[in-house]
């Protein structure tokens, strides 16, 4: 089971970085770039766009058998321009007009498209609503900066928002991160916000193997829109003292097997839960086993509604680089070997940290019972 649950945060681990890869990939494009640089020349003609939109849409690969990124949104460096802090570019992938339904509708009662050329077809809930500021370099450039619900956004410490579910089996996360001028590594010429696919996360969610015939595995992070904990709560930085009760929640709907999550699935009536309720997610997120990946276990414990089993704690290692963005995996399996069924173990991850503080970004959890 531990090497199950090695294997699942590798995977996810793998799926996140490519994703992050990739959208940073786009925002170097070339036509993009030179669009961006003849706006704040003075020129937001349609004209100065028509390639831009063309190449990030081309970018937007979707559609593909294989695509994932889906749709985005290019902000200005500030909102000092002509068009102030609007969106200067917008585009969906090519193949996927009228694809993928929205859970809602215009006030008309007609179904909203992602991709509708609306505000409505690009989901509010994953476009952040930029914070600009500026940052003296020297007495002639200033760096742009910008920040959302307390976040900075950086290269190296993107924004992500969401997974946010559209039906039972599909959803997206945005992630935000700076357009970095290709020929000079101080010039922000604006933020890209590209939606993702949750496909490369879900399905390594919900493969069974490794969980035998009821095994099931849980993505579970924090509750503010950011995805990162607060500072005190990971073992990183919590001095050994963490607190008692915290909020997280099952970043994607948690697999129903036997109803052992039934008020957490889609359209269910929670959502969070405390740590406390779960011994192995809060375990794995605040104690420091003093291992190269902070591995352990748990023999007895329970699940957020009080299930059992018994299993492996195994903790991926961590990166404290400042430099690096931070993930927090964790994969629990659990087996039943007896009516109580002793709950086991954790998997966790803390990676890519551009701060002091450990900010995760998800927590597995998978257990066999």
């Amino acid at each position: 089971m531990s090497l199950t649950a090695s294997l699942k945060a590798a995977q996810i681990s793998s799926a996140l970085l490519l994703m992050r890869t990739s959208v940073r990939a786009t925002s170097t494009r070339v036509l993009i770039q030179n669009a961006l640089e003849r706006y704040y020349a003075g020129n937001n003609t349609s004209a100065n766009w028509v390639n831009a939109i063309s190449d990030l849409s081309d970018a937007l690969n979707g559609g593909d058998p294989d695509g994932y990124l889906m749709q985005g949104i290019i902000f200005p460096k500030n909102g000092m321009g002509v068009n102030g802090p609007s969106p200067l570019v917008k585009a969906t992938g090519s193949s996927l007009t009228d694809a993928i339904a929205l859970p809602y509708d215009y006030m008309n009662g007609t179904q909203v498209y992602l991709g509708d050329n609306s505000t409505l077809g690009y989901p509010p809930n994953l476009y952040p609503n930029l914070t600009y500021s500026q940052v003296v370099y020297n007495s002639s450039f200033n760096i742009s900066r910008a920040e959302y619900a307390g976040q900075m956004i950086t290269q190296n410490q993107p924004l992500l928002l969401g997974p946010w579910m559209y039906n039972d089996t599909n959803g997206l996360l945005s992630i935000t991160l700076p357009i970095i001028n290709n020929t000079s590594s101080i010039d922000v010429l604006g933020f890209m916000t590209i939606l993702v696919d949750i496909t490369l996360i879900a399905d390594v969610i919900g493969s069974p193997e490794g969980l035998d015939n009821t095994g099931i595995t849980s993505l579970i992070g924090p509750t503010n829109v950011t995805n990162n904990f607060q500072p005190g709560i990971v073992y990183m930085n919590n001095n050994g003292t963490p607190p008692e009760h915290a909020e997280v929640r099952f970043v994607l709907p948690p697999n129903n097997t036997d109803n052992r999550n039934a008020p957490f699935v889609y359209g269910g009536s929670r959502s969070t839960f405390d740590y406390a309720q779960y011994p192995a997610v809060k375990e794995a997120l605040t104690v420091n086993h003093n291992t190269i990946d902070n591995s352990g276990s748990l023999i007895a414990t329970q699940n957020e509604l009080n299930s059992g089993g018994i299993g492996s704690l195994r903790s991926l290692g961590s990166n404290h680089s400042p430099s690096r963005h931070t993930s927090s995996l964790r994969v629990r399996h659990h087996r039943s070997t007896h009516p109580s069924r002793h709950p086991c173990g954790a998997l966790r991850k803390c990676a890519d940290s551009t701060t002091s503080r450990c900010h995760s970004k998800l927590c597995c959890a998978s257990w066999l019972r």
